[in-house]
């Protein structure tokens, strides 16, 4: 038997143990980060998991002390608060452990069984094609060790269980998904999941659960995420935007000193030594540091639009917002990034446009207190990438409007669904009409590989230029403008009459100068159109059609 016997759980120690699990994955939500496979700047999943238990806990510290109090404010806290596609599974773990403690006045262990195997079923209801290996492969774990194990009486001894039975599943979804194998990593999901029963338990008991981990840990090549990789998270956070060229210098020593203020955007040899851009909040002395270890010619710096942009929207978790009046039959709330994208949103009659993407996931609570401004009765949303789709479909049972979600996994994909919507259609018609219309786009984009990675027979080198269409890499090494042109060349057919260009942050004058000519002398039949999208991270967004 062992000491301190914990035979059940009241309202008091269900909070300390979900203020244990929400520090836990606080604490590795970087590692949790490292784990992603696609090496593009994206939503992270263990700052989007780390954002909706945040969101949680914030609730449950001003829930009543009681079970089904507490439970409530998980569901709810973790609904609102849910970012990207990790962060909506995991609210939907959230609230199937709440529907299997409704009139519970204390937790014993087979109520914990009975917890496990509802998320689990809600979870794998919420993904319309689940897929194994991932955050839901964990889920089912721990449901199936607690259905197994009915007797076992003690909570904490219960509960190390499933934990470890948790972390060797874990251990075996390289097995499962060959994109993790090639990786060398576990799923980022899951291992996030591992984490927060561990921080539970710790939260609950008192103890360090470490050594459990370690023990039931299979050994698995995860490789040390790249300074360029840990950052892609913390860009946006960061003040300015620096861009220089240094001579006379070594690669790895300026690499070296300029993360001791800043952190990297990319770094490509040129004529004159390196081209290096970064974010940093101490933009003179990261140049002071640099110019102390080679000569710096052509040096700029500005305001980063990204931080500005997410200071205008950060978040009151507690911010209530009334619905509007309703004026008019239908609205829409369009996601997206960048200034000028923002206005091309607002000039096609967007009522509500958010601010996130790629990094900058925004939550259900974001999106529907967007809906609620809306002075309509239906609300079509587009959140114009596939991370954000699944928290936008959460507002459908939130809001007393009706809501519809376009698909989107584009900005592009969602400016040309905006032309198919006709006023005089139904709701019904629109949603067909617009949802189709996204099968004839292609959206093709550059951006910078956040670490090193052999993907689709590329061998990817952090900081190196990628080249993607419709979210698959298929290019990589080149300049961002001679990407742009191999990615046309490989994707237009004869039947596509118009192409558009999307500048973005890293986009020179120069080189798009370069690139309308080569796309005017090798297209000369296609309608070619630039605008300035001003979305961070990715030099060019282009769309075909």
């Amino acid at each position: 038997m062992r000491e301190n016997e914990v035979k059940h759980i009241d309202a008091t120690a269900l909070k300390k143990g979900f203020r244990g699990a929400f520090a836990r994955l606080d604490r590795h939500k970087e590692e949790i980060n490292a784990l992603n496979v696609f090496p593009v700047p994206d939503g992270d999943t263990g700052t989007n998991m780390s954002l909706t238990m945040k969101s949680a806990i914030q609730a449950i510290e001003e829930a009543p002390d009681t079970i089904e109090g507490v439970m409530k404010a998980l569901g709810s806290g973790s609904l609102m608060g849910a970012r990207g596609n990790s962060g909506v599974i995991l609210s939907q773990l959230c609230r199937g452990f709440q529907q299997a403690t409704k009139g519970k006045t204390l937790l014993v262990a087979g109520d914990l069984g009975l917890m496990f195997e509802a998320a689990r079923a809600k979870a794998y209801k919420a993904v319309m094609q689940p897929t194994e290996g991932t955050i839901l492969t964990i889920a089912r774990a721990m449901s199936e060790y607690a259905s197994a194990n009915p007797n076992e009486e003690d909570v904490i001894a219960f509960l190390k269980g499933v934990l470890e039975h948790a972390n060797r599943t874990l251990q075996q979804t390289p097995e499962m998904l060959k994109e993790l194998k090639d990786a060398g990593v576990v799923d980022a999901g899951g291992q996030g999941l591992v984490y927060l029963l561990a921080g539970f338990i710790e939260g609950l008991s008192g103890e360090d659960v470490s050594d459990l981990l370690d023990r039931s840990k299979v050994t698995t090549s995860v490789p040390e995420r790249m300074e360029a990789g840990r950052a892609a998270a913390e860009k946006n956070q960061m003040a300015y935007y620096v861009e220089f060229t240094i001579r006379d210098v070594e690669r790895k020593r300026m690499q070296r000193h300029l993360e001791k203020y800043g952190v990297m955007q990319g770094v490509q040899p040129a004529a004159d030594g390196l081209h290096v851009e970064a974010y940093t909040d101490e933009p003179l002395k990261l140049l002071e540091s640099q110019a102390r270890r080679g000569d710096l010619i052509d040096v700029h710096f500005a305001k980063a639009r990204a931080h500005l942009q997410a200071e205008v929207v950060a978040e009151d978790a507690n911010a209530v917002v009334a619905p509007q009046e309703v004026t008019k039959d239908a609205g829409f709330v369009a996601v997206c990034t960048g200034e000028g994208f923002a206005q091309l949103f607002k000039d096609l009659m967007v009522d509500e446009v958010v601010v996130g993407g790629q990094t900058m996931n925004p939550s259900t609570r974001d999106l529907f207190e967007a809906t609620e401004r809306v002075p309509a009765k239906s609300v079509f949303i587009l959140p114009n990438n596939k991370n954000i789709i699944m928290a936008a479909e959460q507002v459908q049972e939130l809001s007393s409007k009706a809501i519809y979600v376009i698909a989107s996994r584009s900005m592009p994909e969602g400016i040309t669904a905006l032309f198919q919507f006709d006023a005089t259609a139904s709701d019904a018609q629109n949603v067909q009409a617009m949802e189709e219309s996204l099968q004839t786009v292609i959206t093709g984009s550059v951006t910078y590989a956040v670490r090193d990675s052999e993907m689709n027979g590329l061998h990817i080198q952090a900081g190196a230029p990628i080249g993607m269409v419709n979210g698959k890499i298929v290019a990589c090494g080149k300049t961002p403008e001679a990407l742009v042109e191999q990615l046309i060349g490989e994707t237009i057919e004869s039947e596509h009459t118009l192409l558009t260009v999307y500048t973005g942050e890293g986009a020179t004058q120069d080189g798009v100068e370069s690139l309308q000519k080569a796309i005017a002398m090798c297209w000369p039949e296609l309608e070619c159109e630039v605008a300035e999208g001003g979305q961070p991270l990715y030099p060019y967004i282009f769309s075909i059609e």
